[in-house]
């Protein structure tokens, strides 16, 4: 068993990579952009403390994200800057305990109070659907996870629906960390799933 890596660089999947390629290739499927491979049978499932606690990282993030995005308050921005107007806003919007960082929500009023909430919901709702997938998969040996960087957008781009057709296919979700990564599961039993 193995340590879980939270955000996109799941280094162990990806030091796994040249030990668990052949498992795909005997299997004739090809996945691109590759970032990372894992056993199933590996994986530890998350519990509830640990739900709770990235649930708790997830809204501090929330908070930086919005603060450091250009323009500031922005969703969906995908410019951040750094300066010292930033290290300003951290300080007076947010609050640190530890490495724990948590709005001063007394601080936050209007649009940004509006725009900070829906941020936390996305970035909830996408982490439920991770941990509610990996799961789903922990502990099964008949499963491989693939790391892949062709989430959000790019599944269109890279052939996402195509791979969604192949009867080795499981499911898809996309990284709550960074959309643009996404974990697909792929049965790798000796039979044809759903059989």
């Amino acid at each position: 068993m193995k340590e879980r890596e939270i955000g996109n660089m799941d280094l162990y999947a990806y030091c796994q990579i040249e030990d668990l390629e052949h498992i795909l290739t005997e299997k004739n499927i090809s996945i691109p952009r590759l970032r990372g491979l894992d056993l199933c049978s590996n994986m530890i499932p998350y519990t509830k403390e640990e739900i709770k606690n990235e649930e708790d990282y997830l809204i501090g993030s929330s908070i930086t994200r919005l603060i450091e995005a250009e323009p500031r308050w922005s969703i969906n921005s995908f410019c951040f800057v750094g300066d010292f107007k930033t290290d300003w806003y951290l300080k007076y919007y947010t609050k640190k305990d530890g490495e724990k960082r948590s709005p001063r929500w007394e601080r936050i009023h209007g649009r940004h109070r509006k725009a900070l909430k829906y941020s936390i919901k996305l970035r909830k709702r996408a982490f439920q659907a991770y941990y509610e997938a990996w799961n789903k998969y922990a502990g099964r040996a008949d499963v491989i996870r693939v790391h892949t960087r062709i989430g959000g957008n790019n599944w269109d781009y890279y052939g996402g629906p195509e791979l969604a057709k192949q009867p080795w296919f499981l499911e898809k979700v996309d990284d709550y960390y960074d959309s643009t990564y996404c974990d697909i599961y792929v049965y790798i039993g000796d039979e044809r799933k759903g059989e």
